[in-house]
This record gives C-alpha cells, sequence and structure tokens, in this order.
C-alpha cells in the first residue's frame, strides 16, 4: 500500500501522525511538503529525494522535498513560496501522482495541502488517486465562514472519497456544507498519547498542592493569550496571596512585551517561554504535571493537543468553547469551558481553580479516565490504520470496476 501524504514537513501534527505507522511495513509513505520549510527533526530519518528519483519507488519512508530552506535563500524562499503557490504546486502534485503512483493520496489540512489536492483532483477527474480530505483546527470552523474559502472547502467535502476530523463539531458542520465524502472516525489529528510514559512523568503532589497556573502564551491570528493577560491583572492580589506561580509557555513575539509589563505591573512571579526557545516535548509535558490549573484560550480551533497533555497530567483545564473542549470535558466538573475575550468570566474560573481543592482533585482523576478511554496510543493507532485500509480496498475497487 503506497500513501502519498500531502502535509506541511514542518509540523509536529504531521510528525506525530506519521510515526503512528514507523513500524508498519505494510504502508509506504512518501511525504509531498505542502508548504516550502525546512523539515521537522523527527522526519530527518527519512529518505530525501528530488522528483526525478520519485518514480524509482524503493523508499518506503521518502520525503520529495524540492526546494531546501536555510538561512541563505531564506529570501528566495518567500518569493517562491508565493510564485509556486500561484502557478505551479497544482502541477507539482500531478507529476508526483503519476511518478510514484500512489494507492491513496492523504491531505493534512484543507488551506495548504487541501486546496491544492482539490485543484489537481478537479484536472486528473478519474485518474486522480483514492483521496482522504483530513481538515485541522480552523480549516471548517472558522475559514468556512471566510470569503474566498467557503468554495474550497465545500468542493474538497464534495470530490474526497474520506474526510477525518477530530471533532463530531466538525463533521456536523461538512454535513451542512454538503459533504459526500464518507465520514472516517473521530481521533485526535496528533495520533493518540502513549500512557505509559504519560504515567512515569504523573506528579505524585495532587493538583490541589500544586502552586503553578500553566498558560499558553499563543496570540497571533487565532490565540487569546492576551485575555488571559488581562485576567491575571484583575486577581492578581489572590494569586499573589497563595504564592501561585505564572508560567507562559510558547509565548509569540508579538506579546512578548505584554506579558513583560503583566509582570511588572502585578508582581507576580511570570516564567516567560517563547515559541524561540523550542521547547522539548517532554519538558512541555513535565509542566503540565507540576501545574495546579491550565488556561488555553483562542477564537477557533479543533482539539486543543495542550489540553489534552493537561487533563493527562492533573492540571486543571480552562479552555475556550471554540475548541471542543465539550467533547472531553464537562463544564464546571472535570474542567471550564470558557467564551472569548470575557476576561471577569476568565478571572472568576481561575480563582475557582485554585480555591476549591476538591474541585481540582476529582477532575484530575476525572480526566486521566477519559484520556486513558478515549485519547490512548493503543485506542487510537487501529483506528487511524483502518483510516487506510478502507481507503485501500476502496481504491482497488475502483481500479478493477
Amino acid at each position: 500500500m503506497r500513501i502519498l501524504v500531502v502535509a506541511m514537513a514542518n509540523s509536529i501534527h504531521t510528525v506525530r501522525w506519521l510515526q503512528q505507522f514507523d513500524n508498519d511495513k505494510d504502508i509506504e509513505f512518501i511525504l509531498l511538503p505542502s508548504t516550502l520549510g525546512s523539515l521537522k527533526r523527527e522526519l530527518r530519518q527519512w529518505v530525501r529525494i528530488l522528483s526525478p528519483l520519485a518514480r524509482l519507488n524503493i523508499f518506503p519512508r521518502a520525503v520529495i522535498q524540492h526546494i531546501p530552506v536555510n538561512k541563505i535563500n531564506t529570501a528566495l524562499h518567500y518569493i517562491l513560496d508565493y510564485w509556486l503557490t500561484r502557478k505551479w504546486r497544482t502541477a507539482w502534485l500531478k507529476r508526483i501522482i503519476k511518478r510514484t503512483k500512489p494507492d491513496i493520496i492523504h491531505s493534512l489540512e484543507f488551506q495548504h495541502a487541501g486546496y491544492t489536492c482539490l485543484s489537481a483532483k478537479m484536472q486528473m477527474g478519474k485518474d486522480f488517486p483514492t483521496w482522504i480530505a483530513t481538515n485541522w483546527g480552523s480549516d471548517i470552523y472558522l475559514f468556512a465562514k471566510l470569503k474566498g474559502h467557503d468554495e474550497q472547502i465545500k468542493g474538497i467535502l464534495e470530490n474526497a472519497d474520506f474526510y477525518s476530523a477530530e471533532c463530531l463539531r466538525d463533521y456536523e458542520l461538512a454535513q451542512r456544507l454538503g459533504m459526500k465524502a464518507t465520514p472516517l472516525p473521530v481521533i485526535p489529528n496528533a495520533g493518540g498519547m502513549h500512557i505509559e510514559k504519560l504515567e512515569s512523568l504523573r506528579n505524585s503532589v495532587v493538583p490541589s498542592q500544586r502552586k503553578i497556573l500553566l498558560i499558553k502564551g499563543y496570540q497571533m491570528v487565532f490565540g487569546r493569550a492576551l485575555s488571559a493577560l488581562r485576567a491575571l491583572e484583575k486577581i492578581a492580589d489572590e494569586l499573589k496571596s497563595k504564592n501561585v506561580k505564572v508560567c507562559i509557555f510558547s509565548v509569540t513575539p508579538d506579546i512578548e512585551i505584554s506579558v513583560e509589563l503583566t509582570a511588572l505591573k502585578t508582581g507576580l512571579d511570570i516564567e516567560v517561554m517563547t515559541a524561540a526557545q523550542h521547547l522539548s516535548h517532554e519538558d512541555i509535558l513535565k509542566l503540565h504535571a507540576q501545574a495546579r490549573c491550565y488556561v488555553g484560550l483562542s477564537i477557533s480551533d479543533g482539539i486543543s493537543t495542550s489540553m489534552l497533555e493537561a487533563m493527562a497530567l492533573g492540571a486543571f483545564p480552562i479552555q475556550t468553547c471554540t475548541s471542543c473542549a465539550d467533547e472531553w470535558i464537562k463544564d464546571n466538573v472535570s474542567g471550564f469551558i470558557a467564551p472569548c475575550d470575557a476576561e471577569d468570566v476568565l478571572s472568576e474560573m481561575i480563582l475557582r481553580a485554585f480555591n476549591d481543592d476538591v474541585l481540582v482533585d476529582k477532575a484530575a482523576e476525572m480526566n486521566w479516565n477519559t484520556i486513558k478511554e478515549k485519547a490512548a496510543y493503543e485506542y487510537i493507532q487501529p483506528i487511524a490504520k483502518s483510516f487506510y485500509t478502507v481507503a485501500y480496498e476502496h481504491s482497488q475497487k475502483n481500479a478493477g470496476a
């Protein structure tokens, strides 16, 4: 079974999805980057081949990397990215399909990989292989509302053979948008979680005895870390009286100064870990294991991987209502589902999480059971493999028709 994965080669979500099949010898993967950029470190063990060599079909794990990116050609990279996006990306995909002859195309994410696959399918018609389209985070929930994206999203849902998402919410939206693709089971796009590893990291200190408030520091377009900072200002004195330490990780450059000013204004003990520091995954997990409460805010998302990690490691989750949180936690019981940009409400939620010992300890037990039941690697990986089994049967059936 040969699968051409069209995805961002610099995304950890791509890496985690593919890592599920590291030991699967039945599948040959070819990764075609949907955007220009350096390979994620975890993918550097894959064979990197040029397009002319792709036709040899002798590499079970290969990345077709057409334009390497480094400090020398950064300017050229961005110029070509614009040019290729507009004129050549579809042609490139068509050429690779003809050379590698995959049984299945799997596009991870809509706005780059999905749109390119849609364009290629419109041109190739029945010669386009069986197609699985997976949406990430905001691909439908937000972008389907935007002019210029809505018709392309409908086109993917009508022309893909199979559709996968990590939220029931997105399946319902897809149906309303006219989905003709066959829906696949709902599972996290980042794959399953290794329960044994999480157990080794789980802190013996119960959440009610922890003093850390962990906040995801992402702002940019979708994040709302600034709302969290404004909420902290309202309750700074209460948090200081409890000796709470605030840890903000993945802080994006646009709010670094705001975080520093908040620390100066409030006197709170705030530790900042910027996105540029590239904390290891294990370091982030250890932060969750030390935190009493985790806060993640965004105007749009799919399942928040950080929220799932908080649930697994005992941190009481506070997550915005835009992130499918209601499919994983029970509001006011195992976590809080927060509205966007409502600092007063968020302040009250944070204070309650630090005042109610029974709440956070019971929630930690409930959330750990949820993770073991719904997110364990042993549970998720066979379902992920079934995506390809079902799609392969479909491709063979069509080939024999």
